[in-house]
């Protein structure tokens, strides 16, 4: 999720004319969102496992399910 926020945040920090401190606390908000986004889709998918949501490919990837089963 998310993956080019890390990226970004590179970005930002190498050059000054980028750099914004709405810019730099949104790609923050997004790397520590993901845990949390990651952890609550493990529920849902309990609660509502025929959604379309799980059909896009970061919810069957070998990692996502194995984040899930740790949970």
């Amino acid at each position: 999720i998310f993956p080019l926020a890390e990226e970004w945040q590179q970005k930002m920090q190498d050059d000054p004319f980028v750099q914004t401190i709405c810019g730099e606390g949104f790609l923050g908000l997004l790397v520590e969102l993901r845990i949390i986004i990651l952890q609550d889709v493990v529920f849902l998918k309990q609660l509502e496992p025929s959604h379309e949501m799980f059909d896009h490919e970061i919810f069957k990837s070998s990692e996502f399910l194995s984040f899930a089963e740790e949970l």
